[in-house]
Parts: structure tokens; sequence; C-alpha cells
């Protein structure tokens, strides 16, 4: 039996830990040296509003920071909590209040991101000031929604203030920013008097996700995922959803929900760098280098339009084997696949399913297939041979390359068990890609 001070420390190996600790340092003392360059203070951020000065761009870049070193405390604070308590005392209802922590974290991180990825295309200060004042002008309209739904009346000062944001943004306009180029605004419209009244149309999530697919680095694809999904998550992670049971909780989406924000924290260093266009010496300089001199983001975005098999292969995929059908390309590049399963299917209601090319594993190539099943016509040729037609021999040929394929899988697991014991499951691919 082990000592409450082993349950503690064990949870966290050595490399882990140095892992949130760069997090850390990254989020807390890059981010402080990117503060120096701003030649913003922390009283005039507070007391002065982005407009004042001309250059609301630092303001965007101040808050890109704030929310950098919070993420960073958090990790800290996640660190802490593992290495103090008895986590073999812990129950899953401690873990999930961490982890909705997490994804609360997490998905404010995103949105952020985000936004800094298209602030790219539109890397002015006009752009950074309508961005902030139409923030302003929804606020200023849906406080007044809820005074006339709640208290039947309208404030004479928010109409005022809300006047007087519609002319500078009116004058932005006026100056030259092209309404089509808010990213931020549903349909880029130009301004309306009904945004006054009715609030701001601003764009969803979904849709500005779609758009840094054109200009977002490989590390931040990456760290953002392979789709709007991967990117924001889904509704029940920060909103309370009776059916979700907890049936899937692992202590697992802990550790990966440190690594999540601290990714993003990684992510967001490098965008304020060329936001600002300065990279401070010290460990801001340090992990630019290593963020510019890792090609391994670019290789694995890469990978996703990768096409993993052809129609007529054999492939792996979720533990089973099927056979493709058809081969199908998104508008963004990625492969799917129709799939019909060459064993009993997971739901005998359902066989055939579509499948994105990341879940999906070559076994054999069309062409082998029919290699082996015009052998095997030509050993049934023999004299005393039976007559099979290709048909029946192709299906031969394919039961033939899963019973191999399981009985290289088996010989896998034999020769290399990991170190809990297990193998992936996954089968290895006969045939070279």
């Amino acid at each position: 039996m082990k000592s409450n001070t082993d349950q503690k420390s064990n949870f966290l190996s050595e490399e882990e830990a140095k892992g949130w600790d760069f997090y850390i340092a990254v989020g807390v003392q890059c981010a402080q040296d990117l503060r120096q360059h701003l030649g913003l203070n922390e009283s005039s951020f507070r007391r002065l509003g982005p407009h004042v000065n001309g250059e609301p761009k630092k303001y965007f870049v101040f808050r890109m920071l704030d929310e950098i070193q919070k993420g960073a405390l958090k990790i800290y604070y996640w660190k802490q909590y593992v290495s103090e308590e008895d986590i073999a005392k812990c129950e899953r209802i401690d873990f999930e209040a961490l982890i909705d922590d997490q994804q609360f974290r997490s998905r404010k991180l995103t949105e952020l991101l985000v936004d800094a990825i298209l602030f790219s295309t539109t890397d002015d200060q006009a752009h950074f000031g309508d961005y902030f004042l139409l923030h302003e002008l929804n606020e200023c309209a849906r406080s007044q929604e809820d005074r006339n739904e709640f208290f039947g009346f309208y404030s004479k000062n928010a109409s005022w203030e809300a006047d007087w944001l519609y002319k500078e943004i009116q004058s932005l306009e006026n100056a030259g920013l092209k309404p089509k180029s808010r990213w931020y605004i549903k349909q880029t419209q130009a301004l309306s008097q009904d945004w006054k009244t009715k609030g701001v149309p601003f764009s969803s999530f979904r849709h500005r996700y779609k758009e840094i697919l054109k200009c977002a680095f490989s590390s931040e694809l990456v760290v953002l995922g392979k789709s709007y999904l991967h990117a924001y998550g889904m509704s029940k992670d920060v909103h309370f959803t009776p059916h979700d049971t907890s049936s899937s909780f692992s202590v697992e989406e802990f550790r990966l929900g440190v690594d999540k924000v601290g990714l993003l924290i990684l992510a967001l260093v490098i965008r304020c760098q060329h936001l600002l266009g300065v990279v401070p010496d010290g460990l801001n300089k340090v992990y630019r280098e290593m963020h510019d001199g890792n090609a391994g983001p670019q290789k694995l975005t890469q990978s996703l339009r990768t096409k993993p098999a052809d129609e007529g292969d054999i492939v792996w995929v979720h533990g089973q084997y099927a056979e493709i059908l058809v081969l199908n390309v998104s508008k963004y590049g990625y492969p799917a696949y129709q799939v019909r399963y060459l064993e009993p299917p997971p739901l005998a209601e359902v066989p055939e399913d579509w499948f994105a090319g990341f879940e999906v594993r070559l076994i054999a190539r069309k062409s082998q297939i029919e290699q082996d099943a015009d052998h095997l016509a030509e050993e049934i040729a023999k004299p005393g041979g039976n007559l099979q037609t290709r048909e029946t021999l192709l299906n031969y040929a394919k039961q033939g390359i899963i019973r191999l394929s399981r009985h290289m899988q088996r010989a896998h697991q034999q020769r290399k068990p990991e170190a809990n014991g297990q193998d992936s499951g996954a089968p290895k691919s006969d045939s070279p890609n």
C-alpha cells in the first residue's frame, strides 16, 4: 500500500509536470514582456476607452495578454490541486468541476484566437476601432431591450450613447472602411439604424472558423482542431444538459484539458508577436524559434487532406474491417469515405456508413485483392478444381486478407506489448501507401 505522499506525487510524471510548467512560464513571462512593447499601462487601459487615443489595436492586444495570463494562472492552480490533493480520494465530481473550468477557459481562448487570426486580414486601427465600437453599440441596444421588456421604459442616456456610437462607426465608414471587410459582422453588412435598437448582427463562430482556414498558421489549426466541433466543442461542454450522465468520464479528460488550454496559450503568444511585429528577447525569442522550426504542425494539417485509401480498398475503421465504396472530397479538401462492412456491422441495420479520412486505416489495396483472386482462379483451374465466379473469388481474397491481418495483429501484440500490456488494437497495413 502506497502512502498518501506517493499517491499525490505520482499523478503527474516528471515530464508532464515540466510541460505544464512550460505553459505557465510562456503564458506569464512572454505575455509580461510583450506588454512592455504596447506603450499602454494598467491605468490608461482601465480608464480610457479604446477609441480615445486612436490606437484601439493596443487595447485588443492588451486584452489578449490578459487572457493568456489568466489561462496560465489557471494551469498553475490545477497543477497545485493535483500536487496537494490525495488523488486516490478524489471522486468523479472533483475532476468534473475542474474539467468544467477548463472547458470554459478553453472556449474563451478559442474565440479570442479565432478573432486574432482574422485580424491579420484587417490589421489596421480602423477595423480594431470598428470592432470595439460595434460591441459597445450591441451592449447598449441589448440593455435597452432588457429595460423595456422587464421595466417598461427606455433610458434617454443610453439612447444618446447609442446615437454617439452610431456616428463614430459611421465616421469610420465615411473615412474609407469597407463594410465588406467586416468579418465580424454577419453577411459583412454596412452600418444600419436598426443596430441602435435591435443589436448588432455579429457573425457566428462557425462562420469565423471557416474563414480562418484560409489564413491560420498550421500550428493554430492543429490546436483548434479539424472542424467547428473540434474547435468549439458541444453545447453540453459549457451549458447544463440533463441527458449528460457522464458515462464516458475519464480522469484523462482533465489532463487533456490542461494541454488544450496550454496549447491555446502558446498559439496566442505567437499571434500576439505577429500582431505587434515584435519578438522580445528572452523566453519570447526562445519559444518563437521553437515554433518556427517545428515542421510537425504543417505535416499534420497536410495529412488531413491525404487520401489514405481508394475505392475498392480494404480498410480498418473503428475496430471493423470494411471495403471502400465511394471517395468524396469536401470543399475544404478533406477526404471522406462510404464503406461497406465486411463482417457483421456494429448495427445490423447499418451495413454501410461514412467516415472521415483520418478515421480510416488502409489494410489492402484493390489491386492486391484482385491479384489474390486471380491466383485463386489459377489454382482452381487446375485439374480437379471447381469453377467459381469472379465475385466469389474476390470475396475469398478479401476474407483471406482479413484473416492474415488479424494474425499479424496478434503476432505484433505478442512481440511488442505496450507498457500497460495492451496494443492499440489497430492492425498494420499489409500494403504500402
